[in-house]
């Protein structure tokens, strides 16, 4: 059980759960705070160490002095280094713990340059480690002012290095990637969705298109398994 308070308006969202070969757990949770009437993100990984029930904070980040970071997911490889992805200003940010969360370093920030002037703009919001080890991170960047890409991203040696592997953006309105899954066979799985310009102004965003791309290849090439809508709107 993990309270955060600092002060009236404050709460705790939990964002992803992973564990280590050691029966540690980590909680990626984003800590929200009411200042002044606005509310601010707290970028917060918290750690229940093994044979313990007491959740402790072993990463509070903020991007920049003065600015939010909202995280969004975890995952844990087989070294048992802690991976941790979410955005901050400008850009989708990936953190790295090789020591059980006593430090932390930023390994990848990206964001694409609008072709547009715009200021650049991503998020990364899903993590998943291949059984090779090979680490892929989804999201989303502003390509201009009117959408964004839905963005694949890979390491291939524990977060030293990075490239993108898939830029996806197909739908006028822009488009994300929401979660990856890597099956036993090394085949990576990419959930993107995006509201459908067919519909009509008033369900445009009632309803929501989602998107399953498949790679065989490690992310070489890409191929869309499964396409399909989902009514958002509840009775």
């Amino acid at each position: 059980d993990y309270s955060y308070s600092t002060g009236v308006g404050s709460s705790t969202y939990a964002r992803g759960v992973a564990a280590d070969s050691t029966g540690a757990i980590y909680i990626a949770a984003a800590g929200v705070r009411l200042i002044d009437g606005l509310y601010d993100y707290d970028w917060l990984v918290l750690k229940s160490a093994t044979g313990t029930s007491t959740l402790s904070v072993v990463d509070n980040f903020d991007n920049a002095t003065g600015t939010t970071a909202l995280v969004q997911g975890i995952a844990v490889d087989s070294s048992n280094s802690i991976y941790v992805v979410g955005s901050g200003t400008g850009g989708w940010i990936v953190r790295k713990s090789s020591d059980g969360g006593s430090s932390w370093t930023t390994v990848d920030t990206f964001a694409l340059t609008p072709t547009d002037g715009n200021s650049p703009s991503a998020n990364a919001n899903g993590i998943t480690v291949a059984p090779n080890g090979s680490i892929y991170v989804v999201g989303e960047s502003r390509v201009d002012s009117s959408h964004f890409a839905a963005i694949v991203r890979k390491s291939t040696d524990a977060g030293v290095t990075w490239t993108t592997v898939d830029q996806y953006n197909p739908e006028p309105l822009g488009t994300e990637a929401r979660s990856v899954a890597v099956g036993p066979s090394g085949e990576v799985y990419v959930f993107n969705q995006y509201n459908p310009t067919s519909e009509s102004s008033a369900n445009a965003f009632n309803a929501v298109e989602i998107k399953i791309r498949k790679s065989t290849d490690a992310g070489t090439t890409w191929t869309e398994v499964y396409s399909g809508e989902v009514d958002t709107l509840r009775d």
